[in-house]
């Protein structure tokens, strides 16, 4: 509930649920800084309020957001987590040493001179790059559309073979690609080069997507 943010420091989410964003418009009034959003309290009329609080959220998946403008994009700062260690179980009592907390205290304190003197936090990943590694890892059919397929008049890529650079795509960026079936779905969905027929190939008639060709996959760093 929006009245619990009130004089909060941080709103910190442990596991951002992977659906479907309908709209960013309060993600953006939360991290503006000056937009207020409406606060209900129960049997309370409810008011005006700027919330100050830093927003930071965890998520396995992250969802998929419609909103593909510079507003959204430049509000995030992605930490990628990108290694695991099965063995250990819990990080707090790790993290949360005498010795842990006077580091990043120590840390801390020794950005605070060029923080304040910039008066403003820093993103040191552009816009661009932002939008492709959140779709990497929110709507991976869509980064590899992005990334990888590519208008080619008289083309011809079978489904199997676009199906396969897709993995490889996803297996070079740490992603988890979606099954087959909904693979070929979401990418009819997505891409404006959707156009399906069937042709010989290798003496055998298969389903492909017509004008279309496949580049080489790259890393979203």
């Amino acid at each position: 509930a929006s009245s619990s943010l009130i004089g909060r420091l941080a709103n910190i989410v442990g596991d951002l649920p992977p659906v479907r964003m309908a709209s960013t418009a309060i993600f953006k009034s939360l991290t503006s800084g000056m937009d207020t959003i409406t606060v209900e309290r129960k049997f309370h009329q409810p008011f005006q309020a700027v919330i100050p609080a830093k927003q930071i959220f965890s998520a396995n998946e992250l969802p998929i957001v419609s909103d593909r403008s510079t507003g959204f994009f430049r509000r995030l700062d992605m930490v990628q987590m990108l290694y695991t260690d099965d063995g250990v179980k819990d990080l707090i009592p790790l993290l949360s040493t005498t010795a842990e907390l006077q580091g990043l205290f120590n840390l801390a304190i020794s950005k605070l001179p060029a923080l304040l003197e910039r008066r403003q936090f820093t993103n040191e990943t552009d816009i661009k790059t932002m939008r492709e590694l959140y779709e990497a890892r929110s709507d991976t059919v869509a980064a590899f559309i992005d990334t990888c397929v590519r208008p080619a008049v008289g083309s011809f890529t079978t489904k199997e073979s676009m199906y396969a650079e897709y993995v490889a795509f996803c297996r070079l960026n740490s992603t988890e690609p979606l099954k087959y079936d909904p693979f070929c779905k979401r990418y009819k969905e997505t891409s404006e080069y959707h156009e399906e027929e069937k042709r010989m190939v290798h003496k055998g008639r298969k389903m492909g997507w017509v004008d279309v060709k496949v580049i080489k996959a790259k890393l979203l760093v």
